[in-house]
């Protein structure tokens, strides 16, 4: 699924690609100059390829919910004999993200969703491959800067962050962190912990997080990240940095090494 820019038809490739680029920078930050959607060869609606390049692109800092998959006046848009997405990389929260998704034979629809937000949704695809890594130290940094900012509300200071990750599955792997914090003249070591799980839909899931502290400073300080660490119970991140949902997955396997990667195949 992408999110596109109104609920106007397109109709024409022109049209498409403006309606996609508009629908994505809710999302993300294009370089100057960039021309991430491009449609090569063929004639409208019957595409030979159309190539997506987020390289260089920023996530938002607080992007809107995602469109959902209840739609309505669902109808069919365009086809590609080939679909290219990549990104080398996509920037999300200061961390780089390698992406690459290929398939072939793709067609979409156009749909709008419950809030009235229209979307380009794959109703067929041959041959999907989707690829995403991110090395540990950057996945560190991102795991540090979400501690941080739910650590900061309650006026402590996170001084480092340590964090291992170990496999439970082909989708699934279990998250240890420790970190070292500081309120006014105290120091804390609090540990937390988690899964994380890749649902059908490219979505980074968490599930289990917990939090315990060393001593009594640590108890303190876990006591009062507690909170924030359970409003992240449940939530779903895409992988992608994107909305991108219809796909149906199979021979996914997430890997805990460096870098973490996600590979799978996919149909719509």
């Amino acid at each position: 699924m992408f999110p596109l820019g109104d609920t106007r038809v397109p109709t024409s490739g022109p049209e498409l690609v403006e309606s996609i680029v508009n629908g994505l920078r809710p999302w993300l930050i294009f370089p100057t100059g960039a021309t991430p959607v491009r449609l090569v060869g063929g004639a409208w609606p019957q595409l030979e390829e159309m190539r997506v390049d987020l390289s260089g692109a920023r996530s938002v800092e607080r992007p809107p919910a995602p469109p959902d998959l209840q739609v309505r006046d669902r109808r069919p848009l365009f086809s590609a004999r080939r679909l290219a997405l990549v990104a080398r990389p996509l920037i999300i929260e200061e961390a780089p993200v390698e992406l690459s998704l290929t398939a072939s034979d793709a067609r979409f629809d156009f749909a709008v969703d419950s809030r009235q937000r229209a979307v380009l949704l794959p109703s067929a695809a041959r041959e999907g491959r989707f690829n995403a890594r991110i090395g540990r130290a950057d996945l560190e940094s991102l795991v540090r800067r979400g501690i941080t900012l739910a650590a900061e509300s309650q006026g402590v200071s996170v001084t480092s962050t340590e964090l291992k990750l170990s496999q439970r599955g082909d989708r699934e792997i279990e998250a240890q962190v420790k970190v070292k914090a500081r309120k006014m003249f105290i120091s804390a070591v609090v540990r937390a912990g988690g899964r994380m799980e890749v649902d059908d839909h490219l979505n980074a899931v968490l599930h289990d997080l917990r939090c315990q502290g060393e001593g009594i400073a640590g108890e303190v300080a876990c006591a009062a990240l507690r909170p924030h660490v359970q409003k992240w119970n449940g939530q779903r991140f895409p992988l992608s940095g994107l909305p991108i949902a219809g796909l149906r997955l199979h021979d996914l396997k997430l890997s805990a090494n460096d870098p973490l990667t996600v590979e799978a195949s996919f149909e719509a």
